[in-house]
Parts: structure tokens; sequence; C-alpha cells
């Protein structure tokens, strides 16, 4: 959209709403035959979808028709508009929606090598390597993502646990939503619950 109207809402918030409804293919409604890019609607229809007010759908309509983006025709009861630019549109939408979802396989990619080269240089096995990934896509999805050189200092930090131990911990503390890998090394005491040793993020849970 143009920068105009891109900082108006109610007329960006509607050019989307056009974007939506238009036929992706040439169809048939009612008579009519609709190419691409166009739609068969009326100011009052547009204001029930769009939440609009029927007297800032027609000034949005107006903006658009001025600056290029439409053209209405009238018809008996509704309004045929087309949206002139609707492949460039589409397209753009497109190829924005690749490469976000190239940069995201990237970025994955990047980090399970990140994961991978560390668990490498401290021989762990590959049962180990999927339990530290799990971890780390978990922090991820919390928004507290590691980074390349706390990866590898994670993964040095517990190299000598077991496969087991390490299952064990990733579960416990992905269950309580600890903020770091908490390893429980249960010794038994006379006289005392078991004492737990707590091992990265000294136990404290997430906010």
């Amino acid at each position: 959209m143009k920068h105009e109207w891109y900082k108006d809402a109610n007329t960006a918030h509607l050019f989307n709403h056009l974007l939506l409804r238009a036929n992706h293919t040439t169809a048939k409604w009612k008579g009519y035959t609709l190419q691409r890019g166009q739609l068969i609607t009326s100011r009052n229809h547009l204001s029930k979808e769009t939440g609009l007010s029927p007297k800032q759908v027609r000034t949005c309509l107006s903006r658009l028709e001025h600056s290029g983006e439409i053209v209405r025709k009238s018809t008996n009861k509704n309004t045929l508009i087309t949206i002139c630019t609707y492949d460039a549109y589409i397209a753009q939408r497109a190829n924005e929606g690749q490469t976000r979802g190239q940069q995201g396989a990237t970025d994955k990619n990047d980090k399970e090598q990140l994961i991978l080269k560390a668990c490498e240089k401290f021989n762990l096995n590959e049962n180990q390597v999927k339990l530290f990934t799990r971890w780390i896509d978990y922090k991820d999805e919390k928004g507290q993502a590691y980074t390349e050189s706390s990866i590898e200092a994670l993964i040095k930090e517990h190299e000598g646990k077991t496969t087991e131990e390490l299952q064990a911990a990733v579960s416990f503390s992905m269950a309580n939503n600890y903020t770091g890998l908490i390893f429980r090394n249960k010794k038994k005491t006379p006289g005392t619950a078991d004492i737990e040793d707590i091992d990265h993020g000294k136990g404290l849970h997430d906010e």
C-alpha cells in the first residue's frame, strides 16, 4: 500500500479486507462475471465485515479510489470493486511469506548445527543431542533463546551426565517451568528429606 494510507489505520484495514475478499480466479456471482482482483459488495456489508461505520467505509473507499488503488462501478444494488494492483500486492505478500519461511528454516538449521557441533566436541551420544535440542527449543519458544556461546557452555557444564540423568532433568525442568536445567541427585541423610543437588538455573522458576 502507498505510504499515505499505510499510517491511516481505517484505510489500511479496509484495503487489507478487500484484498482478502477479492476473487483469486474468474468466477460468476448472481449473473456477474468477476475477474481476479474483483469483488461485489456494498458499503453496509463492508461496514459489518470490518467494524467501520458506513461513513468511514465511504471515506476510505474514496481515498483508495483517489490514489488509484481501486476502481468502483455501481450495479443495481451493490458496487463492483476492482483492485488495480491486486496481482502486485498478492505477489509481494507471497514473497514476504517465503522469505520469512526461509529465514526461519535457516535459523533452525544454524541452531541445530551449533548444538551438534558442541555435543560432538564433548563426545555426547545421539540421544543426548536430542535431549539438549529439546531443551533449547523449549527455551526458544519461551523467548529465552540461548546464544551460540551459551549453547556450548550449557553442554560443557553437563557433559558428565548420563542420558538417563539428562532426560530426567529436561522433563523435570520443563514440567516445573525452571529457568535452567535442574539435576536432582538424591542423597538420603538420616532424619532428613532427600537433598537435591540443583545445577544450572539455581532452581528458579520463570516469571
